[in-house]
């Protein structure tokens, strides 16, 4: 029990690097954050709950916790200001689509009023045996397409979505 505050700790610090460092992340949009404040509430109650006989490593352990918790509020906290509760409720993602046997999601934000283009769209490919991960595989910052329409001149938009993944990802790979 003793070393469960240790492997908290390891495995808090993997998963942030992870995050932040890399393309991956949880599959869906929200689940991120969600799993995140919840990995952070429980890794603090372990840190205080459990103690170690060697005081250095407790203190470290509830400082790398602490440290990380105040970094995690900063930077969920900057994200969720920069949008207005209208913005978060515009926010859509797309169903799961297979090309060529693989799996991936779209993703569409509009932007506000002085932003280029109709928003940002992004697709992200998930394994076939281990959907719950997801990595990046396209991000556009301004797209020409406004994915909030059920079509795009007479196209629908899981057309122009699946155009997308064929051509820009598929075929560029």
């Amino acid at each position: 029990m003793k070393q469960l505050s240790i492997i908290t700790t390891s495995f808090l610090l993997l998963y942030f690097l992870t995050l932040f460092f890399t393309n991956f992340s949880l599959t869906g949009y929200w689940s991120d954050i969600i799993f995140t404040v919840g990995l952070f509430i429980v890794a603090l109650i372990i840190a205080f709950k459990c103690k170690t006989q060697n005081k250095w490593l407790t203190i470290s352990v509830s400082t790398i916790i602490i440290s990380l918790s105040i970094f995690a509020i900063a930077y969920f906290g900057r994200f969720l200001n920069s949008f207005t509760l209208s913005e978060i409720s515009k926010l859509k993602s797309f169903n799961r689509q297979e090309v060529d046997n693989r799996i991936f999601h779209a993703y569409f934000k509009p932007v506000g009023s002085y932003g280029r283009g109709y928003g940002s769209f992004w697709i992200t490919e998930s394994s076939k045996y281990f959907p719950i991960i997801e990595r990046t595989v396209y991000y556009k910052n301004a797209t020409n397409y406004d994915f909030n329409l059920d079509s795009f001149e007479e196209t629908p938009i899981k057309e122009v979505i699946k155009n997308y993944i064929e051509q820009d990802v598929i075929k560029k790979q």
